[in-house]
């Protein structure tokens, strides 16, 4: 490893990520950075509001095109804090530039009945319905320009955490992969 503890969630919408990001962060110390959060920064920078998860898209390939297919996971590997934590790994470059840098990734599953009401409904980005939940799944997964496909980041995760058990076994086991690295 780098010297630095670099992790990343990947994870379909109302799997946990941002409630696993914020366990990390208290328990473990972890600097959470989320690609949304960082895409969103950028278009604001210029000026670009994003109301829906296509604007978010299509933003983060108009960044990709000008910074680099890894430009997400290149900003938060350039932070200067020892533990990293990349949360919304959809990118196959990013996914891979997390591993050269000798980092970790987990995959977070769920079923779709039990995620799609865990979702935030107030951001516009997110599905409201199980149509709109299996839409943005497809056009994903039929979209691979841009190396964009939550579902190959989480078969080829390093771990796997099934996020329908109840969050303290979520929390166990998170404990274990970190104190595995902690070593």
């Amino acid at each position: 490893m780098t010297g630095k503890l670099v992790l990343g969630l990947a994870g379909h919408p109302g799997t946990g990520k941002s409630t696993l990001a914020s366990y990390l962060e208290a328990a473990h110390g972890f600097k959470v950075f989320e690609g949304s959060s960082v895409i969103r920064a950028h278009a604001l920078s210029e000026n670009k509001l994003l109301n829906k998860r296509e604007d978010y898209d299509q933003h983060h390939r108009n960044m990709q095109k000008v910074l680099g297919l890894t430009c997400l996971t290149d900003t938060i590997l350039a932070d200067p804090a020892n533990r990293l934590l990349q949360v919304g790994l959809r990118a196959r470059p990013n996914f891979n530039r997390i591993k050269e840098a000798g980092g970790i990734v987990v995959g977070l599953t769920c079923p779709i009945e039990l995620c799609l009401p865990r979702i935030d409904q107030t951001n516009p980005k997110n599905p409201k319905t199980y149509q709109e939940y299996a839409k943005a799944l497809a056009i994903e997964a039929s979209s691979d320009a841009y190396g964009t496909h939550t579902s190959w980041c989480i078969e080829n995760a390093d771990y796997t955490l099934d996020t329908a058990k109840p969050i303290e076994e979520t929390h166990s086991e998170i404990d274990r992969i970190i104190s595995h690295y902690d070593g």
